[in-house]
């Protein structure tokens, strides 16, 4: 039985063909159209087709078209197993397929209708199809729902854009909250989350709260509305793991007032919490160190302690999710206390042994030397290289003794002077030296240590020399160096508010002493400022001084009374006032005119004792020139004696080992 199958080609032809005969070609035909049926009219009743009315072929006034159309294109249609087959080329349809259509410029339409139109159709049969202008795309019946074939494209909304919130979480982490930016058209958010977690509040719209459990996943999100449901966007999360307990090690750098407290390294942590306490349970937590969260650090130093205390320390690690349990728990102490607190600033102390073990007589206020390498310090980092920070105690640690730098600092070969107050006969006695104080001033002093400065000055062209004749004789000479005519003087800086007020002594000659000659003129004066020996800006030429601060301040001139030796004695009944200077220090000048007769004696002054008394004439100072060695001399142009106590044989200095300044 011959099967009719009917398909609409345009708008107004309809073409009719039949399962087509071997040779595969549908010959042109009529299409009779009945209320009833359709058929196909065979060629032999073209004719007959032509001559029967317009209602019984309502088609036919289509025929000359028709008829032109079939003349330009040829049709071939064929069947296999049932299969229909539309083609231009004659091929026959694939086995598998009830209908197979093959076109290269144009396309099959389906049903098209707005979502209202597709709604009303009555009892849709499982897999219909149509497309749905509303959404733009096709939708089918899955029996109990139309469903949209094409999720992206057309009017389904587009994928959601990157979800906001951390990519971490917590086990069991609550109140997490995600979010994406709206999509338009969307009516209806989508959320999933990862297995064991949930969504507290949110589901349906943009954003979300989660509870999490344990396990990592993702979050996506979908957007939908009437037409269908875009692509999803995802978050990946993870577990944050919880930190590790750390391991409390020893703790370093105690000092007085301060420990350091170590531990290791912690998995998973990105903080530590630290906890100072007096006992080891913890009861007695220092008020600044009681879950102190010192950051992302291993050592932390512990500041505010006492000192000679023990001290508990331990720590907690922690990180987003979770803080760890206790670590083990470290003890370690501060310093005992400092014996000199005065000198807690100081990082270092050496002891210095004074060996008086040789000498019968017990010392008072002497001046010890001692020669030591400030260069090593100073390479190390530990003593400035001005040397202010150089302090000398007692052997209580505490009580300062005056000292001197003559010279030599940042060198291997320092020279320092100490006063020591007292030394026992023959015994040795321990003094310590502190360094290592980055704000220290400077507390050298050579009139505090009581070494006093006697410096040269030529006034005329003219070698002098000091010259000092112990033990023949406990005095100072200043001579000339040559049998010319002129004059020679020394000078002591001192400081001018310590000397002010206060009265001088002094005994000396002036004179041959080993002729008769008639002595020269002499004075002494006291001018405002200090003068250096060595600075060419004081005496550019070698002679010549200049005039510091308010000039002279005090002036006493004695001239010759007789032949050889003429001696003197100055002594102020009033107190001197040195008010009318302006610099810090002042200079003692004493001068004498040299006088010579044509021998070839040398000439000068000699100075038996020279003595600073206070108001009520007690001696404050006093210089003698009877315990002292040889002066010593140094240089050209740059001689100064140096006077002090002096004691045969003399007590020698040794460092020892540097330790801690305190205690």
């Amino acid at each position: 039985m011959i099967k009719i199958k009917t398909f609409k080609i345009s708008r107004i032809i309809i073409y009719s063909f039949s399962t087509c005969p071997p040779e595969g070609i549908v010959a042109s035909r009529c299409v009779e159209y009945a209320e009833t049926n359709l058929r196909c009219i065979e060629p032999a009743e073209m004719s007959k087709c032509i001559a029967h009315s317009l209602p019984k072929c309502r088609s036919i006034y289509f025929l000359f078209f028709l008829t032109l159309n079939i003349l330009v294109f040829t049709f071939h249609c064929s069947a296999q197993n049932g299969g229909a087959a539309i083609n231009s080329t004659g091929a026959a349809a694939n086995n598998s397929a009830i209908l197979d259509v093959d076109a290269t410029n144009q396309g099959v339409l389906m049903p098209r209708m707005t979502t209202a139109q597709r709604d009303l159709i009555n009892s849709p049969a499982d897999g219909l199809t149509i497309y749905n202008i509303d959404c733009h795309n096709y939708n089918y019946y899955n029996g109990s729902a139309w469903i949209p074939l094409n999720s992206i494209g057309g009017s389904s909304p587009a994928t959601p854009g990157t979800i906001s919130g951390s990519s971490n979480f917590c086990n069991g982490q609550t109140g997490v909250s995600y979010t994406v930016s709206h999509v338009s058209g969307t009516t209806s958010y989508t959320w999933v989350v990862p297995t064991g977690a949930s969504i507290t509040s949110g589901q349906g719209s943009s954003a979300i709260t989660v509870t999490f459990g344990s396990n990592p996943g993702n979050i996506c999100v979908t957007a939908s509305n009437s037409c269908g449901t875009s692509s999803p966007s995802c978050l990946s999360v993870t577990l944050n793991p919880s930190p590790a307990i750390p391991v409390a090690i020893a703790g370093t750098g105690a000092a007085q007032t301060q420990i350091t407290a170590n531990w290791n390294s912690a998995s998973n942590a990105t903080g530590y919490y630290l906890d100072v306490a007096t006992d080891i349970v913890f009861t007695s937590i220092l008020t600044n160190y009681n879950n102190l969260n010192v950051s992302n650090v291993t050592t932390y130093n512990v500041t505010s302690l006492s000192c000679g205390t023990t001290y508990y320390y331990r720590v907690r690690a922690y990180n987003s999710c979770v803080t760890s349990g206790n670590s083990n728990t470290t003890t370690y102490s501060t310093a005992s206390c400092c014996v000199c607190p005065a000198m807690s600033t100081w990082q270092y102390k050496a002891p210095w042994t004074i060996n008086n073990t040789s000498n019968s007589n017990t010392l008072t206020n002497y001046q010890v030397k001692l020669t030591l390498n400030t260069a090593a310090l100073v390479t190390a980092g530990k003593m400035l290289a001005t040397g202010n920070d150089i302090r000398f105690t007692d052997n209580d640690q505490c009580t300062l003794l005056s000292y001197w730098i003559e010279s030599g600092i940042n060198t291997t070969s320092t020279v320092i002077w100490v006063n020591i107050p007292s030394i026992a006969a023959s015994s040795s006695k321990t003094i310590y030296m502190y360094y290592g104080n980055a704000s220290a001033v400077s507390a050298s002093s050579a009139l505090n240590t009581k070494i006093f400065q006697l410096k040269e000055h030529n006034s005329n062209a003219y070698t002098i020399n000091m010259l000092f004749t112990k033990p023949v004789s406990g005095e100072l000479r200043v001579i000339e160096g040559s049998s010319t005519a002129g004059s020679a003087e020394v000078f002591l800086n001192i400081s001018r508010s310590w000397l002010n007020g206060k009265k001088l002594k002094i005994n000396w000659k002036i004179g041959n002493w080993t002729t008769s000659e008639t002595g020269a003129p002499a004075s002494l004066y006291i001018t405002d400022g200090a003068y250096d020996r060595k600075s060419g800006v004081d005496f550019p030429d070698g002679t010549g001084k200049p005039v510091k601060g308010s000039g002279n301040l005090f002036i006493y001139s004695k001239g010759t009374t007789g032949p050889g030796w003429s001696a003197y004695d100055l002594h102020t009944s009033a107190a001197l006032d040195l008010s009318t200077g302006t610099l810090d220090e002042c200079a003692l000048w004493i001068h004498a005119y040299d006088y010579w007769a044509g021998s070839n004696y040398p000439m000068g002054y000699q100075i038996d004792y020279l003595q600073i008394l206070d108001g009520s004439d007690n001696v404050v100072w006093e210089e003698n020139f009877n315990d002292e060695p040889v002066m010593e001399v140094t240089g050209t142009n740059n001689d100064y004696g140096l006077f002090r106590k002096y004691s045969s044989p003399e007590p020698s200095g040794s460092i020892g080992s540097e330790a801690s300044s305190c205690p």
